[in-house]
């Protein structure tokens, strides 16, 4: 009887069962840490997942708004803006996820639920309306997200994503004066 193929067969088991193993170890977030929604949390700190985590979902917030105020704006003062945001925002989000890919972190692949909602309610708007609604939004949200870069920016524990946030902020704070600076005027036809 020839015990070659069970012998081969056990040491394949006995190697997958060691990555599997290895891969659970490398998953599982250390004492006191909290497990990450995308980014992986054994090569992140908490801190970072955040960011990470959050750069990324309001990045494609920020594409897919951009795109709809393109297509459903009626000043071109909203249009144009939208456009901004769609160029400004997938040159950031493919520089995170360049990031990402080099360092074996897991970004989400949509959106999170309040922007989500967002997305939902401008979908249903038109004309002035929607011009409003954009507008407060993007105030909102380049408050918020320039907040986020500019905390990290100081205090990312990853030295890569310090300087991905120094790199993007000053584009995000134009953004952000751009927000503040819009007002809905209808389009002339």
């Amino acid at each position: 009887m020839n015990t070659q193929p069970k012998l081969m067969a056990l040491a394949i088991a006995a190697v997958l069962a060691a990555s599997s193993a290895l891969a659970a170890t490398k998953a599982t977030p250390a004492k006191g840490q909290q497990p990450a929604r995308g980014a992986n949390a054994g090569t992140l700190s908490p801190r970072d997942t955040e960011f990470v985590n959050k750069a990324a979902a309001g990045g494609m917030a920020e594409v897919e708004e951009g795109q709809l105020a393109s297509e459903q704006g009626s000043s071109s003062e909203v249009k144009k803006f939208g456009a901004t945001m769609v160029v400004d925002h997938n040159k950031a989000n493919d520089k995170l996820k360049m990031l990402a890919q080099q360092n074996g972190w897991k970004l989400p692949d949509a959106p999170d639920a309040d922007a989500k909602s967002e997305i939902d309610k401008l979908k249903t708007a038109n004309g002035m309306k929607f011009d409003q609604l954009y507008i407060e939004q993007e105030q909102k949200d380049h408050d918020k997200t320039v907040a986020l870069f500019q905390d990290a920016a100081k205090n990312a524990d990853s030295q890569e994503l310090r300087q991905f946030a120094q790199e993007t902020l000053p584009t995000l704070e134009h953004h952000q004066k751009m927000a503040h600076d819009m007002k809905p005027i209808p389009a002339k036809r």
